[in-house]
């Protein structure tokens, strides 16, 4: 261990002796936020943030001002900072404007060898690093087996498994050597519920290079559990953590989608609930926020077994948050929109898009 992680260890550690269990639950959910909303939807960040003292945010559309003032107005509410996460396939440029957006995994897949998704992950890292984001949720590791009838389409490296799994594990490395967590998605895979679809998955060979996060998806995969993959211990517990040996964080799809709230009458909180039961980490978007947290509260109890589950999560999401200098306020937690610059992403982008000329 160095220096850094066993820093790291102790202040989780002492973080964890003042927190009561609705702080701990709180640090698990991740709310969405709305850098280019309109006030009503910044207030209602506002107020969730502060009264919750949720874990992280999720950020969606606005430009590089809006999201800096957005980043550092709710780190503000907060008493132990936020990890700051987006959904970022490719690229910034997916939620913030002046990025241009790179092409997307099926296209890219046409690159004659991963070098330069490498590149792009550590482009990818520099940016969102200039703007002290913390988790990028991709690469989109699903296999495209079944085209006309798949949700994935050109978001997926396409239907060659081994080529997903190097592009999708060289994009990750790009991230992670840069800084940013990268989050394999969507487990156990997207593009085919048959039988033994997992035991070849791409992700195998994400968790071998070391992918910090994984994100389970609400789909259904029958051979395995009539429940949605998300709220499935069968899934997340068994599949996951025991037998493909995952040490990392797992989060949901966002909880609000409709695949995960059918099984529970349209319930976000009794989704999210049962996404905890089956073992998740990190609860994103739930859409009733307080409502969620207090069922959790209440599962958990005073219960010795459960309570130990919930500090291994937190202290999960903690450590997180302290390789990435978010465990305590400091002055580096504000974002800087002189300190951005969309020059390098631009020059990398022609460069990607020279290369699949040649190709075709």
């Amino acid at each position: 261990q160095s220096k850094k992680d066993k820093a790291v260890k102790k202040q989780v550690r002492t973080l964890l002796e003042t927190m009561s269990v609705r702080d701990k639950v709180a640090q698990l959910v991740f709310v969405d936020v709305y850098p280019g909303g309109d006030s009503a939807l910044q207030a209602k960040a506002d107020s969730i943030v502060a009264k919750e003292q949720v874990g992280g945010i999720i950020l969606m559309e606005g430009n590089i001002d809006q999201t800096a003032e957005t980043c550092n107005r709710l780190q503000n509410l907060v008493k132990i900072p936020l990890a700051v996460t987006i959904d970022g396939e490719f690229g910034l440029g997916m939620r913030v404007s002046e990025f241009r957006k790179y092409p997307r995994q099926g296209a890219l897949a046409k690159l004659p060898d991963e070098g330069l998704m490498y590149e792009m992950g550590r482009q990818i890292a520099r940016d969102m690093h200039s703007m002290k984001i913390d988790v990028n949720f991709a690469p989109v590791v699903d296999v495209n087996l079944h085209p006309d009838v798949n949700t994935i389409k050109d978001r997926s490296f396409g239907p060659d498994k081994e080529l997903v799994a190097d592009y999708g594990s060289a994009v990750m490395r790009g991230m992670q050597d840069g800084g940013v967590v990268a989050c394999a998605k969507h487990f156990p895979g997207h593009g085919d519920t048959e039988v033994d679809s997992h035991k070849a998955l791409p992700v195998l060979k994400l968790i071998k290079d070391g992918v910090k996060m994984v994100m389970v998806g609400h789909l259904l995969v029958p051979a395995l559990d009539t429940l949605p993959a998300s709220v499935s211990k069968v899934v997340v517990t068994d599949l996951l953590r025991k037998k493909m040996k995952f040490k990392g964080l797992t989060i949901t799809d966002a909880l609000g989608m409709e695949g995960v709230l059918e099984p529970f009458g349209g319930s976000s909180a009794k989704a999210t609930l049962a996404a905890y039961e089956a073992g998740v980490d990190i609860l994103l978007m739930p859409d009733e926020v307080s409502e969620s947290i207090d069922l959790i509260v209440d599962y958990v109890g005073s219960d010795r077994k459960k309570l130990k589950n919930l500090d291994e999560r937190v202290s999960r999401v903690l450590t997180l948050k302290g390789e990435c200098g978010k465990l305590v306020k400091t002055n580096d937690l504000k974002v800087d929109p002189a300190a951005v610059d969309t020059k390098a992403t631009d020059s990398l982008i022609s460069t990607i898009e020279k290369a699949l000329v040649v190709e075709e």
